[in-house]
């Protein structure tokens, strides 16, 4: 990683540094910080799939004889292993399906009960969608929609020399 030039900040040092030093180091660094720390990431979600992995098969069948034996699908299932209690988590994701949940919506309605009571709905737009409407179209949609900046990045790569 950078423990090949003598000069260059490694992580043990920018660790300890203020930003006010970080932010006054040559742009030469910092692009080597930042390719550093790409790669080292990079390393550690190899790491963390290839551990991930080891676990998944040491107790995946494990815990789900125990789920199974307790009658559950998914859920937490605590499996002792010498010293060590593990935790296996199997979390339930749900997807529910909007069209039948937009007849059923209607269907409460139209039984004169709330809906709301039982079901949320949000609507959302597109950004493609929203550009692309013509203008008189796009206007009443102005004041419904709030534009809420994302967070920053910053990529530093070499310059490309003229010719």
């Amino acid at each position: 990683m950078n423990t090949q030039q003598p000069n260059r900040v490694t992580f043990k040092q920018l660790a300890t540094m203020k930003p006010a030093d970080v932010i006054a180091l040559p742009v030469e660094q910092l692009a080597l910080l930042q390719d550093d720390l790409i790669t080292a990431a990079s390393q550690v979600k190899a790491d963390n799939e290839c551990l991930l992995a080891a676990l998944s098969a040491r107790y995946s069948a494990k815990a789900a004889a125990e789920r199974l034996k307790e009658k559950k699908d998914t859920g937490t299932i605590r499996l002792e292993d010498g010293k060590y209690t593990v935790v296996c988590g199997l979390p339930k994701n749900i997807d529910w399906d909007q069209e039948k949940l937009t007849e059923l919506w209607e269907r409460i309605a139209k039984a004169g009960d709330d809906p709301s009571q039982y079901l949320t709905c949000e609507y959302s737009m597109s950004e493609t969608k929203f550009n692309a409407l013509p203008d008189n179209l796009k206007e009443p949609f102005i004041p419904a929609r709030t534009v809420k900046p994302g967070k920053p990045s910053f990529k530093l790569e070499p310059a490309k020399e003229a010719k």
